[in-house]
């Protein structure tokens, strides 16, 4: 618990360290949390861990979580999911708490090494909801868009609400309208990826009419980078 009311100050300047203290703290935590049982929610240092106002802290805690366990090649990380299926249960179950219980959305934007359908971890509907709520969170900002791109049209036949929310939040919101906006070229991954989704939200009843408003105003805003999507609403 005296740990976490450190800082760099409180080291000697002359001090090396192999990774600096708060992010050291951040990863030990991540660790106890996985391994061991007793280490839960409702436990002491985990609460003040997690009152700590230290966003940066704390998105080294998701950041590590999902580079070490749910996207990473660590064969120990592979072996403990493998074995100890309350492990998988708590990266879900964190994931859950942290949408419920905190705000500032730096440790959020550190969740796109978590959209990963291909370790039996999530289930596409479900990754879907909580991707969806994360954006929510960061209005429509991650760390990177590599593991979306490869999970999205899985998310997209699974749960096609939830994914049309989640193209609205991330093309739009967290691209066009931040100024960090994203260009589907022509003929690259990301393209023929965006493009299956946006035809599997314009065939289902359910989203078919919010899909194309969705369109028209990524083309309007976004222009040429989206011009390709109008294909869709016209066929």
């Amino acid at each position: 618990m005296r740990g976490l009311a450190l800082t760099d100050a409180d080291y000697p300047p002359q001090q090396e360290h192999f990774k600096k203290p708060d992010e050291g703290i951040a990863e030990h935590l991540a660790l106890a949390l996985m391994h061991y049982k007793r280490f839960g929610f409702d436990d002491p240092l985990f609460k003040a861990f997690w009152k700590k106002n230290h966003p940066k802290m704390h998105a080294n805690f998701v950041e590590f979580l999902g580079h070490s366990y749910v996207s990473g090649n660590s064969a120990s990380a592979h072996e403990l999911l493998e074995k100890e299926a309350e492990s998988k249960g708590r990266l879900k179950q964190f994931w859950d708490w942290l949408l419920e219980h905190y705000e500032n959305p730096k440790p959020f934007i550190q969740f796109d090494w978590w959209i990963n359908l291909e370790n039996g971890i999530f289930e596409p509907a479900g990754l879907a909801e909580r991707v969806r709520k994360t954006l929510k969170k960061t209005q429509g900002a991650l760390d990177s868009d590599f593991k979306l791109t490869q999970s999205i049209v899985r998310l997209a036949q699974a749960n096609p609400e939830d994914t049309l929310e989640i193209a609205r939040l991330y093309l739009l919101e967290g691209g066009i309208r931040r100024g960090g906006q994203r260009e589907l070229l022509l003929g690259t991954d990301d393209w023929v990826q965006w493009v299956k989704v946006f035809k599997i939200l314009n065939d289902n009843p359910g989203t078919k009419s919010e899909t194309s408003i969705l369109i028209n105003k990524l083309i309007q805003e976004g222009g040429s980078p989206f011009w390709g999507l109008k294909e869709i609403v016209d066929t």
